[in-house]
């Protein structure tokens, strides 16, 4: 892993005598580039020798690290034990599920929410690993990943195996250590083996527009570096700062926190240095559309959806060292992106990215730039951080809010810059607008480096209550459904369920558990309301007929007059997924007939709900837009904070006029009379803006998830929904992340099915199975035939696409003996097949149905060939 020699902390733990005893838990805390990793590998290995049969499973927060961290360990254990088999699994990354699930592979490395999930809903899965390793642990802090990572190290001691966490010292980690029985290996100080020089630069702007800036260091005396000018904008800075290291040449990371601003300053900086330091970039002999096509040919992306993700000018960039990488990018594309700027050998000089590349990556990259020491959040995703002056953290209208970065986000920023054995010095930049007459800028940097002497006690996420959200606050917006109103009301009872198993569990082995977990400063008494109005909820809610238990079941033992808590079929189905009551009711309530979108809440058999599926899956869409996280994903299309003004009221005009021409072309073909009668021809009011989402936004949203169902394809759904007028924001990157939760959903209902005791739900079941691969993996509804000959959940969607577009082509030309039988642009279709199916070969197994048209495409790759 590129250590030539032990670390100051791999030295200290493996001098620790606690390391080599199996019934001790470790939590290893050191900086970032520290060499964490290598402790338990060694470990592992160590064990691995005295019995064949043990196995780790390697727990980690995100696709990128999992994927480089599996590389990263198949190579180190490669050296040592060849057979050593790591598997690797993630919401893209499904081929060796069963195995993992089973136990039959050496090593698995895995992202929390999967193994939450496994853990929960496969009988005896920790049991086939002796050690779990909890990868980033500091991200238990996360609000949203935070709860994942909690229940996963209550399951891992619940299982009894041993516990490696693994994190860095930015927080203050005693509590953990101490409920846990944990035994604390720690380096605090900067033990990565390089030196890193940090510089924070103010932008002292002459004006509240921050155009021209003056820039200084903290005392704000000037900045002298070399090749740096005096004033300028922002984006001047950052040209210069990468001028100053291209030209010894360093390769630069520049972190925003922002997509589509990570997207459009990379475009800035390569415009700028092509025109004016060309000698600094790879030299390219080719133009933009050769550039275009190389990609094309690598990735085998489709060519409209790479027009939208990186146009043959970003592609010209790519070859020349300067590209993006953020989520809006498709596993393939990131997949090479992350190749060029991780590895020795990649290509690309500088990467402007969002955190996607911060937390465990390991680059081999001399500079980061911080050019945003702010992340934005919508203000019911945000909580803040204790012991922090609220005031100097918050900015906004209650709809937006940007929080200064905290210690451990800026840590694992900077921390990317300069790696033991690759590079001999790393620099750090971190880049704060000031504005005239306000002095927060400095005080907050101020409080952050006082943060590194005295970090805050890391607590339980899970156990969080947000005294800043309430009725009356951020959360006014939409006050039935927030989440962390929710929070507020003891809505926390999926986690408790997640303690809970079929053999049975009582009151206080539940309590014992959750009191591992270090809490704010609170009397028994929070705890154990919050406990019984969970199970309350738990038992009673959700319930197919009154005289049913919901999903948890008691049983009281008169001789010890103690309670027993047992899963019911219901609660073994649900087990795992991490959803509130709120959105299993609404879901629930759609399967047993009685919609929130129908007043009249009439019941439908489950014959009846079927052919309404099938018939109006406009229907089943619009209940989903209820759910609070569709909510939310909805200000990624629309512009909703301005619907008071009069820019705001034209805007709403125009989306009012694109749901009446949608729905009326829905009629009869996919919306029921019921719904369409109720958005055309309301009872009430126009449209509703007081209580939840507004109607008017819940039926854009619908419109835009059906569009993609039947569509697939974000040209056409740009050209069928904005039509010139630009009214929805959609990219392959939000609409990704839209499909995703819609098909989450969709999964959490199929579980909701198999509770139910009629067999004809299995059918629904399978139905819905069959919708969420088709949004999830980009199929047109047409097409859907193609789910029971492909097997989709081995591929990713990128390949099942390219797969998809194989079996179109072939249906239409089954055979052939001649390219003399196909016209210039049908061979020039061919060729791109012929391509794709070139790169799918090489990245997974083909499916079984295209082994046996696979010697049909090598005839014709041959005869295309030849000539």
């Amino acid at each position: 892993m590129g250590y030539p020699e032990f670390l100051p902390l791999q030295e200290k733990a493996f001098r620790d005598p606690a390391l080599y005893d199996p019934e001790k838990n470790i939590f290893i805390t050191g900086d970032t580039s520290s060499g964490k990793t290598l402790i338990p590998l060694i470990h592992y290995l160590l064990e691995k020798e005295k019995n064949p049969d043990y196995k780790m499973l390697f727990l980690v927060p995100y696709r990128a690290l999992a994927s480089q961290k599996q590389s990263e360990i198949q190579e180190l254990l490669h050296r040592v034990q060849p057979k050593l088999h790591v598997a690797l699994s993630t919401g893209e990354y499904r081929e060796e599920d069963d195995n993992i699930r089973a136990g039959e592979v050496d090593m698995a490395v895995i992202i929390y929410e999967k193994a939450y999930y496994f853990a929960c809903n496969t009988d005896g899965f920790l049991q086939h690993y002796q050690t779990l390793v909890y990868d980033e642990f500091a991200l238990s802090e996360d609000d949203t990943r935070g709860v994942n990572c909690d229940l996963m190290l209550l399951r891992g001691q619940r299982e009894k195996c041993r516990l490696f966490a693994l994190s860095t010292p930015h927080y203050n980690w005693d509590r953990y250590i101490c409920n846990n029985d944990f035994t604390a290996i720690q380096v605090t100080e900067q033990s990565s083996g390089v030196p890193r020089e940090e510089i924070p630069i103010f932008l002292d702007a002459a004006s509240n527009s921050g155009q021209i800036c003056a820039f200084h260091d903290y005392n704000g005396k000037p900045i002298v570096l070399e090749g740096v000018r005096e004033q300028g904008s922002k984006d001047d800075l950052i040209e210069d700062l990468c001028v100053r290291h291209l030209a010894q040449g360093h390769r630069i990371l520049v972190f925003m926190n922002n997509c589509a601003e990570v997207r459009n300053l990379s475009r800035k900086l390569a415009h700028r240095l092509r025109k004016n330091h060309p000698e600094l970039l790879n030299p390219v002999d080719t133009d933009r559309t050769v550039c275009f096509q190389r990609v094309l040919d690598e990735t085998g992306v489709l060519e409209e959806d790479l027009l939208d993700l990186m146009d043959p000018d970003e592609c010209l960039s790519f070859a020349q060292g300067i590209c993006y990488h953020n989520s809006w990018l498709g596993y393939t594309l990131r997949s090479m992106v992350e190749r060029e700027i991780l590895t020795d050998e990649g290509n690309l000089k500088v990467v402007f990215c969002t955190e996607t590349m911060a937390y465990g990556i390991n680059s081999s990259v001399d500079v980061v730039i911080v050019a945003d020491m702010h992340k934005s959040l919508r203000s019911r995703d945000y909580i803040p951080e204790k012991g922090e002056d609220n005031r100097m953290r918050i900015h906004g209208d209650g709809h937006q809010v940007n929080r200064f970065l905290t210690l451990n986000e800026y840590q694992n920023y900077i921390g990317r810059a300069g790696r033991y054995g690759r590079t001999d010095r790393g620099y750090a930049y971190a880049l704060m607008i000031q504005k005239p007459e306000k002095n927060s800028i400095r005080e907050r940097w101020s409080h952050l480096m006082r943060m590194r002497e005295q970090p805050l006690t890391a607590t339980s996420t899970l156990l969080k209550l947000d005294p800043y959200c309430n009725r009356k606050n951020g959360c006014s917006y939409f006050p039935d459904n927030c989440p962390k109103c929710s929070l507020q009301a003891n809505e926390f009872a999926m986690p408790v369920m997640s303690l809970i198993t079929t053999e049975g569990v009582t009151y206080r082995q539940i309590k014992n558990q959750l009191k591992r977990l270090p809490g704010l400063t609170r009397d028994g008494a929070w705890l154990d309301r919050n406990i019984n109005t969970a199970l309350k909820r738990l038992i009673w809610s959700t319930r197919p007929t009154p005289s049913d238990y919901g999903w948890v079941r008691f049983e009281k033992d008169e001789l010890n007059d103690e309670v027993t808590y047992h899963l019911t079929k219901s609660g073994q189905c649900m087990s795992g997924f991490m959803v509130t009551m709120y959105e299993a009711n609404v879901m629930m309530q759609y399967l047993m007939g009685r919609r929130n979108s129908m007043p009249e809440r009439r019941s439908y058999t489950p014959q009846a709900l079927k052919q309404l599926i099938e018939r109006d899956p406009f229907d089943l869409f619009f209940q989903l837009c209820y759910l609070p996280e569709l909510q939310k994903i909805a200000f990624d299309f629309f512009e909703i904070n301005d619907v008071g003004n009069e820019a705001g009221s034209h805007r709403r005009d125009l989306y009012q006029e694109l749901c009446t021409k949608q729905l009326r072309s829905y009629r009869k073909k996919a919306i029921s009379n019921e719904l369409y009668r109720q958005l055309i021809y309301p009872a009430t009011n126009t449209y509703n803006y007081t209580l939840g989402l507004p109607t008017l936004y819940r039926t854009l949203l619908s419109i835009l998830i059906y569009e993609w169902y039947k569509n697939a394809s974000v040209g056409q759904l740009n050209d069928e929904l904005n039509a010139g007028s630009g009214i929805f924001t959609i990219t392959p990157g939000r609409i990704s992340r839209l499909s995703q939760q819609v098909s989450f959903y969709l999964q959490v209902t199929q579980a909701l099915c198999r509770t139910l005791s009629d067999e004809a739900y299995e059918d629904i079941a399978q139905l819905l199975n069959r919708m969420e691969l088709c949004l999830y993996f980009g199929i047109r509804e047409n097409d859907a035939w193609k789910i029971d000959v492909l097997q989709l959940r081995r591929l990713t969607r990128q390949q099942q696409l390219m797969v998809s577009q194989i079996l179109d082509f072939c249906a239409n030309h089954p055979a052939f003996t001649s390219p003399e039988q196909l016209t210039r642009r049908e061979r020039g279709d061919w060729k791109r097949i012929v391509r794709m199916l070139r790169s799918i070969s090489e990245d997974s197994e083909i499916p079984q149905t295209l082994r046996k048209i696979y010697p049909i495409l090598n005839t014709a790759k041959d005869l295309l060939y030849k000539e």
